[in-house]
């Protein structure tokens, strides 16, 4: 059906979609002052008798009453309008009705029952750009993914972390890799037995013992030997909560009598030691309360730093990735970091590659990929020891796909292959680097092969990290 437009003048704006059958649709009602509509019939490329015809009636008010009659007659003109003066498309938009006229202005007049607005053709409408790209649901990671037959070496897995990353670590793996998930479980519960985590070693015992149990239906599934799960030792959770709790009212009463005395550097480490103490108890709410509290006992640049990334590694371990990039601003604006642009001592580059890291974090855990990876490249390899969060093989995962994602040819050559620093990261995974080479090479058929070969080892590495929507983004690239 083809469909004619026609603008119709009183004391009211009013604009219409009326079919060539001689049974039109209601007019819709327009709100624009009357004040508009010489303007907006000109913008809209109307021809200049009705521009004239519409000044002329709409200075008129007293002709409210002879409405039927000029519907009429503007039903009668409209018949008589060419379709070269006015086309009209459709459009498939959320908006009831758009005009689109072709002419030398190129504006699209869209009507509504609300309001009346002038958009450049072709623009986006702003429900259609509210929406980023990458929040698409076709890119939207599956968190329950499993990795088969995955070629993880688990000891030194394991042993490239510490703290509670490690236990966390392994847990990752437990939910991923159904073939690793008794070892890892067994091993997590080993490492927790070292903390004052009660909690946290109870509910990795019941996820043993359910693995056990899953096994025992599927006997071949895993070697008898890995299922075992020890008895829960009710005995030593016991004990740990009691040596927790004196620990505790210990600390905190040398707290207080810290700040009865005034001292400040004692005061300031009195709430470092009761946040490593709620830390190894996995109170990380009031871990980080107690780090924070230190800021205003902070005496020096250097407490400042260590202050900020205690508060680092617990926003990370509560995913607050806000709060981590605030306090790594924190930290790199204090006169230590931010004055010494050139040369750095040792110290301050290690302070300087840990805060880099955890930037890259929680820039990729925002899936800002590009970010991250320009975070990750500046990370020095001989200062990269952040066992508590990360591993310099994370650093050459998270650089290199992040900086394959997003960065252009140039940038790559740059940053990356010709990059004597993050080269030595690459060493450590040399199929990253492999993958890296072939896309430069625009040998996108080996890199898709290889990325595809790596897939479920990346996949292990996503605790806390690495976002497996990226490889849509990398599958993607290489496809255009």
């Amino acid at each position: 059906m083809t469909y004619h437009a026609k603008c119709f003048k009183s004391s009211r704006t009013e604009i219409t979609l009326l079919p060539s059958p001689p049974s039109p649709p209601p007019f819709l009602p327009c709100i624009s002052p009357l004040s508009r509509l010489p303007s907006l019939l000109q913008d809209s490329s109307v021809s200049e008798l009705e521009v004239a015809a519409g000044a002329e009636q709409a200075q008129d008010s007293e002709r409210d009453r002879d409405m039927a009659r000029d519907r009429d007659k503007s039903r009668a003109s409209l018949a008589q309008t060419s379709a070269s003066e006015l086309p009209c498309t459709s459009h498939s938009s959320s908006r009831p009705n758009l005009l689109s006229p072709f002419t030398a202005g190129d504006y699209v007049l869209s009507s509504s029952l609300s309001a009346c607005s002038l958009l450049p053709e072709g623009a986006v409408e702003p429900m259609q750009i509210d929406a980023d790209p990458q929040e698409d649901q076709q890119n939207t990671p599956d968190t329950n993914y499993v990795v088969e037959n995955p070629t993880l070496d688990l000891e030194q897995f394991a042993s490239s972390y510490s703290g509670l990353m490690r236990i966390e670590r392994l847990q990752f793996i437990a939910q991923h890799c159904p073939q690793l998930r008794a070892e890892a479980l067994k091993m997590a519960l080993s490492f927790v037995q070292r903390t004052f985590n009660v909690d946290v070693y109870e509910e990795i015992h019941r996820r043993l013992t359910d693995a056990k149990r899953q096994a025992q239906g599927v006997p071949d599934a895993v070697p008898d030997g890995l299922v075992e799960a020890p008895l829960l030792d009710t005995a030593w959770a016991e004990s740990t909560r009691k040596k927790a709790l004196l620990k505790l009212e210990k600390l905190d009463t040398d707290l207080k009598n810290y700040k009865g005395n005034s001292i400040k550097e004692s005061i300031r480490r009195g709430h470092d030691d009761l946040g490593d103490h709620y830390l190894d108890c996995g109170d990380l709410s009031n871990a980080l309360k107690c780090y924070s509290r230190a800021r205003d006992y902070c005496t020096s640049a250097k407490h400042v730093i260590n202050m900020c990334l205690n508060v680092i590694k617990v926003s990370v371990y509560l995913q607050n990735w806000s709060h981590v990039l605030s306090y790594v601003s924190k930290a790199e604006s204090t006169p230590e970091i931010a004055e010494q642009r050139g040369e750095r001592d040792s110290q301050n580059q290690s302070v300087l590659t840990k805060l880099k890291c955890a930037a890259g974090l929680a820039e990729l855990a925002s899936r800002k990929y590009k970010p991250a990876a320009k975070c990750f490249l500046q990370a020095s390899f001989d200062h990269c020891d952040f066992p508590e969060l990360l591993s310099p093989s994370n650093v050459a995962v998270y650089g290199g796909m992040c900086a394959l994602a997003t960065f252009d040819r140039q940038e790559l050559q740059k940053n990356i292959i010709s990059s004597s620093s993050f080269k030595l990261f690459l060493e450590l995974e040399p199929q990253v680097r492999d993958i890296i080479f072939k896309f430069y090479e625009s040998q996108y058929a080996s890199c898709l092969k290889l990325l595809d070969e790596m897939k479920g080892q990346i996949f292990t590495l996503s605790a806390r990290g690495f976002d497996p929507a990226t490889f849509w983004l990398l599958a993607q690239r290489s496809n255009h």
